[in-house]
């Protein structure tokens, strides 16, 4: 069985770990995977605590065990989940401020991680917004703490170590199996969850279990450790939000954890760099550095108001650095010492204080996030009408065969000469742009409806519904000899899959080559050849798409104005006109190429949202978007010009002025 003795080369895989963890979270770009570091932690947890186990198992006491669990894990959580509350309850806008109650509440009873499975995705924007989700790994870890000594226990009793061996490496197979399958099925409960994780604790396990004698050649431990290393720093490298994960992918950095805790079992210059003192001191640190990070990141990316720059994210990182330091100097060195802290003390100490957590969170819970803290602009823009523009049927419309009515807008009495068609992007200009029609003395018909765009032969997979107005937009054009100008306004990030909440999105038609997301750039292309080939004698004008994103969102306004006050809330909300570059560069070049097949033109709009370096997001006192992707009525009247142009192609818009 395996030793106890302290291995400093442990320490300096923890903090190889760490820091991948922290480098990914802080967005540095070599380390998009760095989330494999929480694999790392998993294999360690299961190494040692198997370790611990086995090392002792003729006087193994459960009691004796939960005591050093709880000495290592709670007093450290406890003190970060106060912290968390606090700033939470200064920062946070009530909605906010509730759902770190509830992830409070979860996180105490080690439940985390079916909360926020059952909330997001890991790589949702939501995640941003969750100063505790970093504990949904604990949950794990102590769901697997609870099950695993009772486990061996009973594998134990068998007095074989072969079965001991058996046992969890069925374990082992059979979690392996649930994470490759439930991976591509339900990719968020693979990931979240402990039966498709628990295989990569029991790798750490088996290998505990000294079924592998450490190599006795230094040369094989060095090439061994060598291999482990690369293959952590590969997965970091070259993984990225859009890896499937964990399934097979997973197992780069499991084996790879695998083999550096093999492989340091025997001398060699790779355990002599991670037995270095400053990676020793880092993986000392580790626990307190991975417990304080994420929320030190996100409170400061809250009241930010989006992504910190260099300075301030070297700020926090000295934040994090120098609170990480205070807590393992003054909590969990003093907590594990059974001389400063008897059980009994632990016990007591540990009841109160959950207690304590579990009360404040659970009443600021119950009251929907203190809202009487909230400042009365906060509250006047979150209570202002989000909701897109309801579109009544008016007096007559056409009648079509599929029944639906689609009414005239624009001028009256006047003969309908174009159709505004497209998806709930279309439907947030569509006041504004029937009111630019009225006033060039033009009417025309409108379809739109959620992911709808009109590309024939084009299917959202998974979203059959997104294709559903296409029949009555091919019958508006073939029975309506009046209609022949189109202009078209979609979410055309969503289209390529870079808009972040829709990067899973598939879009294919009859050709699809099986390339998968790749594919919807061409779907795309030849979705709008389809359509200009199909109606040669149509005049088409595509309408480039709004800036987008989170920085833009009223509710991300509110939260501002409610850290701040109103000073330099219209500095502090909008997005880059570099980022808006970046967003338009996802799809333009497709849509200027599709063009080149009919009658048809791309009119943008950047000049009459954007200055000559930011796309605002509050002007004359208000917000101009009504989430992070729907521009409001008054935003749309900026693009009035844009709109007068697109009814008359060929036309070139200024840059709109104020309303």
């Amino acid at each position: 069985m395996a030793s106890l003795a302290y291995r400093s080369d442990i320490d300096g895989i923890r903090a190889i770990a760490v820091v991948l963890v922290i480098a990914h979270h802080f967005g540095v770009a070599a380390f998009q995977g760095g989330y494999v570091g929480v694999d790392v932690f998993f294999v360690i947890s299961g190494f040692l605590i198997t370790s611990l186990i086995l090392a002792d198992a003729s006087r193994f006491s459960l009691v004796h065990f939960y005591e050093r669990r709880a000495r290592r894990i709670l007093p450290a959580l406890f003190i970060v989940i106060a912290a968390t509350l606090v700033a939470a309850t200064v920062l946070f806008i009530p909605s906010d401020l509730a759902a770190v109650a509830e992830s409070t509440v979860a996180a105490l009873f080690f439940m985390s991680n079916f909360l926020f499975q059952a909330q997001s995705g890991y790589f949702d924007a939501a995640a941003e917004l969750k100063p505790l989700l970093h504990t949904w790994s604990l949950a794990i870890e102590e769901q697997f703490y609870i099950i695993h000594p009772l486990f061996l226990m009973l594998l134990l009793r068998a007095r074989d170590k072969r079965v001991v061996v058996a046992g969890i490496a069925g374990v082992l197979v059979a979690s392996l199996a649930v994470s490759v399958l439930t991976t591509s099925t339900d990719p968020t409960a693979a990931y979240y969850l402990l039966p498709a994780r628990a295989w990569e604790l029991a790798a750490g396990a088996l290998l505990a279990t000294g079924i592998f004698s450490a190599p006795r050649d230094a040369v094989v431990a060095a090439l061994t450790s060598a291999c482990g290393l690369a293959l952590i720093v590969f997965a970091a490298t070259t993984y990225s939000s859009q890896t499937a994960f964990p399934g097979i992918a997973a197992i780069a950095p499991v084996g790879g954890t695998v083999l550096l805790l093999w492989a340091g079992q025997t001398g060699s210059i790779t355990t002599r760099i991670l037995s270095w003192r400053p990676a020793v001191i880092i993986g000392l640190l580790s626990y307190s550095l991975y417990l304080w990070h994420w929320p030190i990141l996100v409170f400061a990316v809250y009241a930010n108001g989006g992504d910190l720059d260099g300075p301030q994210a070297t700020a926090a990182l000295l934040l994090v650095a120098g609170l990480s330091v205070l807590t393992y100097r003054y909590v969990e060195r003093p907590a594990r010492s059974a001389v400063l802290c008897s059980m009994h003390r632990i016990v007591a100490l540990g009841s109160v204080a959950a207690v304590l957590l579990f009360t404040v969170a659970t009443a600021t819970y119950l009251t929907g996030g203190l809202p009487a803290r909230l400042r009365p602009t906060s509250a006047a823009i979150l209570n202002a009408d989000s909701s897109l523009p309801r579109l009544p049927c008016v007096g007559k419309g056409l009648r079509l065969q599929s029944g639906s009515t689609i009414c005239p807008r624009g001028a009256k009495n006047v003969t309908p000469s174009f159709v505004l068609v497209g998806d709930s992007h279309a439907l947030a200009i569509s006041r504004a742009f029937f009111r630019a029609a009225a006033d060039a003395g033009q009417a025309g018909y409108q379809i739109s409806s959620a992911g709808f765009c009109p590309l024939p032969g084009v299917y959202a997979v998974r979203q059959p519904e997104y294709s559903a107005p296409l029949p009555d937009f091919i019958e508006l054009l073939q029975r309506q000899p009046s209609v022949t100008h189109v202009v078209v306004a979609c979410f055309w990030e969503m289209r390529v899959s870079m808009a972040r909440q829709f990067r899973k999105m598939e879009f294919r038609d009859a050709d699809y080559d099986g390339t998968g997301r790749a594919y919807n750039r061409v779907s795309l292309r030849r979705g709008l050849e389809r359509l200009f080939e199909a109606f040669p004698h149509h005049t088409f004008v595509l309408l480039e798409d709004v800036p987008t994103g989170a920085a833009l969102d009223p509710v991300a306004a509110a939260r501002l104005a409610h850290v701040w006050g109103m000073d330099g809330i219209e500095y502090r909300m909008g997005l880059s006109r570099a980022a808006y570059e970046e967003q338009l560069a996802s799809y333009r070049p497709i849509l200027q190429q599709a063009v080149m097949h009919g009658r048809a033109e791309v009119l943008p709009v950047v000049d009459a949202l954007c200055d000559a370096t930011r796309c605002p997001g509050w002007r004359n006192g208000k917000p101009i978007y009504k989430d992070d992707d729907h521009i409001s009525d008054s935003g749309a009247l900026l693009m009035t010009d844009v709109f007068r142009a697109a009814l008359l192609p060929g036309s070139k818009p200024h840059a709109a002025a104020d309303p």
